[in-house]
């Protein structure tokens, strides 16, 4: 992958947090090494988590604030993964903290070549 390549997925990554800020409706989670929104709905996509930049050292800690901060007020919330997540291994993590997907992205692709030489590429989110 290029430099470039780097900078567009972190682009795309970042951008699926990003929500304009509505007063007295959302707020950020101001947890560092994280975006993300809180809102009074209980719904996983209301309440937003992704764009993770955490150390191997502080990952596990921030990840029981934030379900912390969500559990405590009973609110549902969604955590979206992608490869520019840190730690590397955050799934992982996140799992062992009783976080599981309950949904995954699915893309959709066009032939790319020719038709008489059909090939489809597609790309994958998670």
């Amino acid at each position: 992958m290029t430099s470039s390549d780097g900078q567009l997925i972190d682009a795309i990554e970042s951008s699926l947090l990003m929500y304009p800020p509505v007063a007295g409706l959302t707020q950020p989670l101001g947890i560092p090494g994280l975006q993300g929104r809180v809102t009074n709905l209980s719904h996983p996509l209301a309440n937003l988590v992704g764009s993770a930049r955490l150390s191997d050292k502080d990952a596990d800690a921030t990840i029981a604030k934030v379900k912390q901060r969500f559990v405590g007020d009973k609110k549902a919330f969604g955590w979206v993964t992608g490869p520019g997540d840190r730690p590397r291994d955050l799934a992982r993590r996140l799992g062992a903290a009783d976080l599981h997907p309950i949904a995954h992205l699915a893309g959709m692709a066009a032939p790319s070549a020719s038709p008489s030489r059909r090939t489809t590429r597609c790309a994958s989110a998670r």
